[in-house]
């Protein structure tokens, strides 16, 4: 440059900077097609399986484990959901892994450097989104369906075992049964009753199971248990039709006996003195009946007492008419006495009896009506007097009419006071055990004096002496559970105080109302088995007191040992004296006395108490 002349003009590169521009947006845009391409190959791809997906994925919806089956009377095609769609599950899963994710996306600069300087880059073109955020959606969903479908296998798997354990369950149940059933006989009614009622039990269990695939995975249902339970009911059924058969038999036998009985009279009734082949007859007829209702056996239990006795009396009457054969006159003689001898025995049977049988006053009372039937039906050609014998039967008929009335009154009486002890046991206090099993004693008592009875309605009494024993038995079963209750809130009582801290007697105040309280229930309703309970908690908190209470007192003691010593330096003006002024401690005898009465700090009174300070040094107490 020349002295004082203008400066050269900067060189320019215009065309130098077009051309590195125009190179760069070229190769720009060569990038950019080149990464927009494989983009929309993989968006396309996704989009395809994406669908594939939703198709799978509407397929599934709302299936359960019913649809995880083939038909196998359809052999062209396979229902079973899990093998038609978990290998399309699996062929997605995998043409979805084998998408290329690794797209290396350009990057554009706005501005590049040159020899030339910087150059601005204005035509930078756009980049397609790649669909990274779809791919992992589609990809969890996919492991989500396949999970899915896993699930409904694994469910099918369990309730196909549920089906199976139940049906094991039902085959044991039956387990020994058949065997029990060979072992009973018609008078195991009891055990009859009892085995009835355990198949109807798993009967009932069987009929209450049931399963969405039962149809499917067991078609011909629980057969096994069916057959068994079939075979064990058609059993038992026979073995009480036997018992029916017996009952039958002896009730005939019993009914036929009555019958004989009637038919004897009647033939009695059609025989004279003269009939001698008819007497012998029917004399024979009767004790052949005797002798057959004698060797009468059963497995059940069966009385023929009722039907024995009028036999014999019909046989008595028999031969009371064979006596008469003998003599007209011998005949009213011997009858006169048979007449008496029989209605003097009616007479004592009633005098001496007992109102307890009514089988044995029915009895006496059949006598009596026998024996006035025979006397009236008595006829000879002689004039003969009975008087005697029906003087006896009146006293005997009034005898018995005593025993019955005796009996109508004491079962009445009974009956009073079975109705008494069984009327409001329901309302009786839960808490009250003594008038509950006060109650169930009245009614044993009451079943013992009834025991005594037997016959007429002394069942329908005795019914009503179970039914309010049942109550009974009820209330006392709610009292255990009650019971029960008491010890589960003693057991959690215990654990609450165990677990509790207790820094002062005010903090015992909750857990001792607690346990009162507890303890009220225990007492109340005598929960023994709670005492356990009840006496780890009192033994806690009583524990606890006890440590309060002496902590209590050694602060107490320490205390007082502090005023006494301060007391003692108090001189004949009221004021404390000190021997060495120059020691005073800062704090004044009112000061002192008032921390007292306030309960200062433990530790700041221990050591007024305990430790030889400058105040107490003054004082002249302690010399150091």
């Amino acid at each position: 440059m020349s002295k004082g002349g203008n400066p050269p003009a900067p060189p320019d590169y215009t065309a130098e900077k077009k051309a590195i521009r125009e190179e760069t947006e070229k190769k720009y845009g060569e990038q950019a097609q080149a990464y927009n391409t494989a983009v929309d190959t993989f968006n396309t791809a996704l989009g395809g399986l994406q669908s594939q997906y939703n198709t799978l994925s509407s397929a599934l919806s709302g299936t359960g484990i019913s649809d995880l089956y083939d038909d196998p009377t359809t052999t062209d095609v396979n229902e079973n959901i899990f093998d038609v769609y978990s290998p399309q599950i699996s062929d997605l899963a995998t043409a979805l892994g084998n998408l290329d994710t690794d797209i290396d996306k350009p990057i554009f600069e706005s501005s590049v450097g040159s020899e030339y300087g910087p150059i601005g880059i204005t035509n930078i073109p756009d980049l397609t989104k790649f669909s990274t955020t779809d791919y992992d959606t589609l990809s969890s969903n996919i492991s989500s369906l396949a999970d899915t479908l896993n699930q409904l296998k694994a469910d099918r798997a369990a309730e196909e075992q549920r089906i199976t354990d139940f049906g094991q369950s039902l085959n044991q149940g039956l387990g020994g049964m058949g065997v029990t059933l060979g072992q009973l006989g018609i008078a195991d009614l009891a055990s009859m009753n009892q085995l009835e009622k355990q198949l109807s039990d798993l009967n009932l269990q069987k009929q209450g199971f049931s399963s969405d695939i039962m149809g499917q995975f067991m078609p011909g249902g629980f057969s096994n248990f069916q057959n068994q339970y079939d075979t064990l009911t058609a059993g038992l059924a026979d073995l009480k039709g036997q018992r029916q058969t017996e009952l039958d038999r002896i009730s005939t036998f019993g009914d036929t006996l009555y019958t004989d009985v009637d038919s004897y009279f009647d033939r009695l009734d059609n025989l004279g003195i003269a009939d001698e082949a008819g007497i012998e007859s029917l004399i024979d007829d009767i004790e052949d009946r005797q002798r057959q209702a004698g060797r009468f056996s059963s497995e059940l239990g069966f009385n023929f007492g009722n039907q024995l006795g009028e036999l014999q009396d019909v046989l008595g009457d028999v031969k009371d008419l064979q006596s008469e054969r003998v003599a007209e006159l011998a005949r009213l003689e011997n009858a006169k006495a048979n007449f008496l001898s029989q209605a003097g025995n009616v007479e004592q049977a009633a005098e001496g009896g007992n109102m307890f049988s009514a089988a044995i006053l029915d009895s006496i009372d059949d006598q009596i009506r026998d024996l006035k039937n025979e006397i009236a039906g008595f006829s000879s050609e002689l004039p003969f007097d009975f008087s005697g014998a029906t003087g006896a039967i009146t006293d005997a008929e009034t005898a018995l009419a005593g025993l019955q009335g005796e009996r109508q009154t004491a079962l009445d009486d009974i009956l009073s006071r079975v109705q008494t002890a069984g009327t409001g046991i329901g309302d009786i206090a839960l808490s009250d055990e003594d008038a509950i099993t006060g109650r169930q004693t009245d009614l044993q008592k009451l079943q013992q004096e009834l025991a005594k009875f037997s016959g007429g309605r002394v069942g329908n009494i005795g019914g009503e002496i179970t039914a309010g024993l049942e109550q009974v038995d009820a209330r006392l079963a709610d009292l255990a559970a009650k019971r029960s209750e008491i010890e589960t809130a003693a057991q959690q009582l215990v654990e609450d105080i165990n677990n509790a801290s207790f820094y002062g007697l005010d903090d015992l105040t909750g857990s001792q109302a607690a346990f009162d309280e507890q303890k009220a229930q225990v007492d109340l309703f005598n929960a023994q088995q709670a005492l356990d309970e009840i006496a780890a908690a009192e033994q806690r908190l009583q524990s606890e007191k006890q440590r309060l209470e002496t902590d209590a007192e050694a602060v107490a003691a320490r205390s007082g040992q502090a005023q006494q010593d301060l007391l003692a330096t108090i001189g004949a003006s009221g004021v404390p004296e000190f021997q060495n002024f120059a020691q005073i401690d800062p704090i004044t005898l009112e000061q002192y006395l008032n921390l007292l009465a306030q309960g200062g700090d433990e530790e700041e009174l221990a050591a007024l108490a305990n430790l030889p300070s400058a105040f107490s040094q003054n004082l002249g107490v302690i010399s150091v």
